[in-house]
């Protein structure tokens, strides 16, 4: 019988060393906790990071899955669990009879697809149900998450620019599926004509958020950084500002080209004051759970 208890893998980056312990959540307030260490090469892992999003946003393109495109990633999987894991961590999560873990890294390290690290024979997304929770420098103001609905409300935002048909398609779809379940959630769909201040009156409403269409991502402003609609972009500046008063959706699942994409630069000394990226903007207001993309999506 599998453990019920998820396991927590935590890493913490000082310098050129990552330091981490990997223990079951039960074990959280134990009073020692054993932690190991490995030096690592960052402009490397910067690479290999680099690398695996153009391998991603190459797969995306293709109708089938390109065998040569799977064993690329693979292989710079497998060369980001070489290097970023020591090995005890490596033995136990290889034998964990555990199916959930908790990745609880710092804000530094949130660039690094930590879910496609590969140990030879599975992507660490594959081997475990993950989430993560991450640590930050920056100020956090106490967030008031919103309680939970008896019946759920959700909201999809679908293809607002009207030039995705696949993503509208996506959108009916989630709607009609979960129209069979209107006794457990309710659902308002809404398409095409979707500005920005429909999204702003409206987004508090609602417990949870799915939406399908653009992203552009700002590497120079990233406070530009934003989701499409047919009247500009709703911004990581609107959704601070929308954060600091009522409590924002539980859920937000972000289908769109770059909707968790950060800065690749893990040793700049000024990385904490950088302008947050649209999946930080979300979490810093009240967003509990947030899923996005780090590369390109192709409509279809």
């Amino acid at each position: 019988m599998l453990n019920s208890a998820p396991l927590v893998l935590e890493v913490l980056k000082q310098n050129v060393t990552l330091k981490m312990s990997l223990f079951e959540k039960n074990d959280f307030a134990s009073t020692l906790r054993h932690y190991s260490q490995c030096q690592v090469s960052f402009p490397e892992i910067n690479k290999l990071c680099l690398e695996i999003v153009s391998i991603l946003n190459k797969t995306a393109k293709l109708e089938a899955s390109d065998l040569s495109l799977i064993k690329s990633l693979q292989k710079a999987g497998q060369l980001l669990w070489d290097q970023l894991l020591t090995r005890p961590v490596k033995e136990r999560l290889k034998h964990a009879g555990i199916t959930d873990l908790i990745l609880s890294v710092d804000e530094e390290l949130v660039n690094i697809p930590w879910e496609l690290l590969y140990d030879g024979n599975n992507f660490l997304c594959l081997q475990f149900n993950l989430g993560r929770l991450i640590r930050t420098k920056e100020q956090v103001s106490v967030s008031q998450y919103r309680s939970a609905s008896s019946v759920p409300k959700m909201l999809i935002l679908a293809n607002p620019t009207n030039d995705l048909k696949s993503a509208y398609f996506e959108g009916t779809f989630i709607r009609r599926q979960l129209d069979q379940k209107r006794k457990e959630i309710s659902i308002d769909f809404k398409s095409t004509q979707i500005d920005k201040l429909y999204v702003k009156k409206n987004l508090r409403d609602y417990d949870i958020v799915h939406f399908a269409g653009h992203c552009e991502y700002d590497s120079d402003s990233p406070e530009n950084t934003g989701w499409l609609l047919n009247d500009g972009k709703f911004t990581t500046s609107d959704i601070l500002a929308m954060g600091a008063t009522v409590s924002l959706p539980a859920l937000v699942f972000s289908n769109a080209c770059h909707s968790a994409e950060s800065s690749m630069n893990l040793i700049n000394e000024d990385y904490q004051e950088k302008n947050y990226s649209l999946a930080s903007a979300f979490l810093f207001s009240g967003v509990r759970h947030y899923i996005g993309a780090i590369c390109k999506i192709e409509d279809s």
